[in-house]
């Protein structure tokens, strides 16, 4: 594909988005924009799979305004539904057999004219999304778009993402047939590569690729927000701490879906107690999830019950980042506001990333297995600690020393980012 970059013209990139309200999946839209605009300049690239309604997202990348157009794909039975899979995968093998078809597709203005349109097919499946445990049924309708898109021949590529865990046979399947079909298959980790090798044999297509949130850009926030951050900063050391509205409700189910051995609601709050009754620390608790109407997922509202909770003296050194100082609250700017922080905690992988990525001490309150092998690709894995395997007196321990031990940490964070980075814009070291 290296040799062939120049015929690149036209990009279609799957399973990312500007619209769900997680922030790391919009970090993912963003980075991805980036990095292809980076190896193949001057690109046109295309969101496939996103909304309900085309629609247009200006965004700025690398200092450029640029206008990203999505096209949405709707997974019902009745196949004369605007934009259904089914008039899709139709399209795209009626294309392949007769060329001429694939020219008149090409030319209209929808999500089957972007595909058969596609030079290059990129996915990303949300960073953590190629697996069944969000449900079956959301993961049959990511394999089905995927498998459409193979059916146009064109490259396609599996971006740097988390494979698996696969609960269910058919997920395994399913998944063995993507990762046949594909040209490219990036791991942001070697577990998640593992995974692969076990399902389609050691083969050549599967390399290890850093998480491409690392290199997303800072966009600074308002001035009322920046002069809130600012009037922390001036107290102390400014620590920030995501909480993620996910865990805060015990999962989807609400019964403790991830298995946490100690209550999340008590780790938040031992936390805040910990480092607010330092004469010098301020906190900041920092959404990266802002779904509307979807309370289960959102952070900000979980941040607020929270800061509800904490008594008077406490709410004195407290500050919740949230929208309504008038901000552009997205991945850009929540990145600038954590980079602001001296030291970062996290449920939130993305959130974390975006701190990492700055090169501040950061400490993964993980939730998963996707924490661990980002965290091994900057060496910082001892960053990590693991609320599945941990009671409340042993995460303390682990924060408290991390804590304390947060000066070499920044100089080992700011060491492996480099390189990180380095390896994502290298032309050498692109997998495309």
């Amino acid at each position: 594909m290296r040799n062939n970059r120049g015929n690149i013209k036209h990009v279609v990139l799957l399973g990312a988005s500007f619209s769900t309200g997680n922030l790391g999946v919009s970090a993912l839209a963003w980075s991805s924009i980036k990095y292809l605009r980076h190896h193949f300049p001057g690109v046109t690239i295309e969101i496939v799979g996103t909304g309900v309604a085309p629609q247009e997202e200006s965004v700025r990348v690398s200092g450029n305004q640029i206008v990203i157009k999505n096209w949405p794909v709707r997974y019902r039975i009745n196949q004369f539904c605007a934009n259904s899979i089914i008039r899709i995968s139709l399209g795209i093998i009626l294309a392949r057999m007769l060329r001429p078809i694939r020219s008149v597709f090409a030319r209209q203005q929808s999500t089957l004219g972007s595909i058969c349109r596609a030079d290059l097919i990129c996915d990303i499946t949300g960073g953590d999304s190629f697996s069944d445990i969000y449900g079956l049924s959301r993961y049959i309708k990511g394999y089905l778009l995927k498998r459409a898109c193979q059916l146009t021949a064109r490259p396609f590529v599996l971006l740097p993402q988390t494979y698996g865990p696969f609960k269910s046979k058919l997920a395994k399947v399913l998944a063995g047939r993507i990762f046949k079909k594909a040209d490219v298959i990036c791991a942001r980790d070697t577990e998640s590569a593992a995974c692969v090798n076990t399902l389609l044999g050691p083969n050549s297509k599967v390399r290890f690729f850093p998480d491409l949130a690392f290199i997303l850009d800072p966009e600074s926030a308002v001035p009322k927000a920046v002069e809130s951050m600012n009037h922390l900063k001036r107290e102390g050391v400014l620590v920030g701490l995501n909480i993620s509205g996910l865990l805060y409700h015990g999962g989807y189910t609400g019964k403790n879906e991830f298995g946490l051995k100690t209550d999340y609601h008590n780790i938040v709050h031992s936390l805040i107690r910990y480092f607010c009754t330092m004469p010098n620390v301020r906190m900041a608790l920092v959404p990266h999830v802002v779904p509307v109407a979807w309370e289960t997922e959102n952070d900000l509202l979980a941040c607020e019950h929270i800061y509800d909770e904490l008594s008077s003296d406490l709410q004195q050194k407290v500050w919740v980042v949230n929208d309504k100082e008038g901000w552009n609250f997205n991945a850009c700017t929540i990145k600038y506001i954590i980079g602001s922080c001296d030291f970062f905690l996290g449920s939130r992988m993305h959130s974390t990333i975006a701190a990492i990525s700055q090169g501040i001490p950061t400490v993964g309150l993980a939730y998963s297995k996707k924490f661990k092998g980002v965290y091994e690709s900057v060496g910082l894995e001892e960053c990590v600690v693991d609320l599945r395997r941990l009671d409340l007196e042993q995460i303390l321990l682990s924060v408290k020393e991390l804590y304390a031990n947060r000066d070499c940490i920044s100089a080992k964070t700011l060491q492996g980012v480099t390189k990180l980075q380095e390896s994502l814009l290298s032309p050498s070291g692109s997998p495309l």
